[in-house]
Formats: structure tokens, C-alpha cells, sequence
């Protein structure tokens, strides 16, 4: 069996968005205890294995395997669209709502046209008429779209603006953190842009469609722009005054006893830092805290 690949600028986007996808993964998984951080790597690891099956659509010409991996997107584009709704609830502080009706039906219309693009019986109410398109010296692959493909776009959309409402409502009730309602937004835009430029008719949309690498970027926006600066796991609390600009030392436990957060007199002073093990026991750091040292004891 020969195996040929065709590895052109068109095949960029999807490899840069595996590489993004990596260093948020590498990024958030130390972090995976902080309120939040499982349901956006959720959603980084569905960017990510979309961006592998997008990777393997655009460079193999075999028309056969096209057909295949663009089937296949669905799954984790139907993924993406999930978790970045559940991310939105849950950083919104409203976990609550995963387990009711409206996240329900979202999730079960997501998964169903999921599955009906991967039954053989029901690819054509996503892909019809799959033809092999020479376009700037590659073989792309040109389909005409149906109404399912309509539907799972419109879950996608649902599952992106649904999510970034929510982040931004909450982040709109936070003094001094409503500029971060134009991050939850660019994100947002980053990970819908190459779908409206291909209902656009952009130049080689017709049959690249990079909403893979949209996503992929989406998320790093959200990653960058959110948990970067720890905000997730103080919710409305401003660390920068409560945190840093007190002289005391302050550490922020979870309820495993590892330390989420130390400000900066806690690192100067007793030499913590954060996302570590608590170097000695609760009881005997307390007694030693010589400089009045506070905890925070997040459950």
C-alpha cells in the first residue's frame, strides 16, 4: 500500500492549531483543580483531535480518506460546541445548569447530528455530490452541503454564543474585570470566523474549511485571556487588591490541601508558590506563619 501526502499552506492552519492545542493542554492540566479548568480542556481537547482529522483531510488525496475524516469532524465539532457552553456555566458560577433541560436538549441535539453524519445510511444529509477539486496545485475535496451540515453549524454557533453570554455576563458584574468581556468576545469571534468567511465565499473555502483552527484559536483566547490571570477559582473577588496588594501573606488551599494561590508576600516571605504541595502540615505552617499568615480554604 502507498501512502502520499500533499503538505501545502493549506495544511498550516490545522497543525498550527494541534501545536496551540498542546501548550493550553500542557498549560491547564497542572490547573485541572481550579473551578472550570476540566470543562475548557474539554473543549481544548475536542479543538484538538478536530484539528488532527482537519490535518488528515487536507493533506491526503485520497478521496476515500476525505470523506472519511470530514465525517468524523462532526464528532468533535459537535464537542467543542458543548464544552464551550458547559465552560460558560460553570465559570459563571452555575454549574448547576449542565443538568438542566436546556443543556440537556443542546447536548443531545449536538451528539445526534454527531452521530447521524457518521451512519452511513444518513452521510448524505450532510455531504453530497463529494468531488476532487485541484485548487493551487492540491486536490481539495468539494461537497455540497445538507441540511444536517446547516443544523450542526447552527449547534456550533448555539454552543459558542450561549457560552460567551454567560462569561460575559457574569464578568460584567466584576469591578474590574468588564474589560475581559471583550476577550470572551474576541474568543468567540476567533472560533466562528472561518465558517462565516466560507458561507462568505472566501478564496478556497469552497473546500478548506478551517473552523478547526478557529476553534483551536478560540480556545487559546479563552485559556490566555481567563486563566492566565487566575481569576476563575476568586470569582468576583479582585486578586489584584486582595491578593497582591496586601503585606500579609495569604495561600489559597483547595480542599485536597494543595495550593492554588499564594500572593506575593506568602512567596517573598515563607518561599511558596503556587500549584504545589503544601511543603509542611497546615497545623505546623500556621504556627510558624511568624508574619500573620491567613488562609483561604477553597472547598
Amino acid at each position: 500500500m502507498t501512502w502520499s501526502i500533499q503538505l501545502t499552506l493549506w495544511s498550516l492552519p490545522p497543525a498550527l492549531a494541534g501545536l496551540l492545542v498542546l501548550r493550553d493542554g500542557a498549560f491547564l492540566w497542572p490547573r485541572r483543580r481550579e473551578t472550570g479548568t476540566l470543562a475548557l480542556l474539554a473543549l481544548v481537547v475536542s479543538a484538538g483531535a478536530w484539528a488532527l482529522l482537519d490535518f488528515v483531510c487536507v493533506t491526503s488525496p485520497s478521496l476515500p480518506v476525505k470523506l472519511l475524516t470530514t465525517r468524523l469532524e462532526y464528532l468533535p465539532a459537535s464537542g467543542a460546541a458543548m464544552t464551550w457552553a458547559g465552560f460558560g456555566l460553570v465559570y459563571a458560577g452555575r454549574s448547576g445548569g449542565l443538568k438542566r433541560w436546556p443543556m440537556l436538549l443542546f447536548c443531545t441535539m449536538a451528539l445526534a447530528t454527531a452521530g447521524a453524519a457518521l451512519a452511513p445510511k444518513t452521510t448524505a444529509w450532510f455531504i453530497q455530490y463529494p468531488v476532487l477539486q485541484p485548487f493551487d496545485g492540491v486536490v481539495g475535496l468539494q461537497v455540497r452541503h445538507g441540511v444536517g451540515h446547516w443544523v450542526s453549524q447552527g449547534v456550533r454557533f448555539g454552543g459558542v454564543l450561549a457560552g460567551t453570554l454567560t462569561i460575559s455576563r457574569h464578568l460584567a458584574r466584576i469591578p474590574g474585570e468588564r474589560r475581559r468581556v471583550l476577550d470572551a468576545f474576541s474568543a468567540a469571534a476567533l472560533a466562528l470566523a472561518p465558517a462565516v468567511l466560507q458561507q462568505l465565499g472566501a478564496r478556497g473555502a469552497e473546500w478548506a474549511d478551517l473552523s478547526s483552527a478557529g476553534f483551536a484559536l478560540g480556545g487559546t483566547a479563552l485559556v490566555w485571556g481567563l486563566m492566565r490571570p487566575r481569576i476563575l477559582h476568586l470569582g468576583p473577588v479582585n486578586r489584584d487588591l486582595v491578593l497582591n496588594e496586601l503585606d500579609d501573606p495569604i495561600v489559597v488551599m483547595d480542599a485536597r490541601g494543595h495550593l492554588v494561590d499564594v500572593n506575593r508576600a506568602g512567596r517573598e516571605e515563607l518561599g511558596l508558590e503556587p500549584y504545589g504541595d503544601v511543603p509542611l502540615g497546615l497545623g505546623t505552617l500556621w504556627v510558624k506563619g511568624r508574619f500573620g499568615t491567613g488562609f483561604i480554604h477553597s472547598q
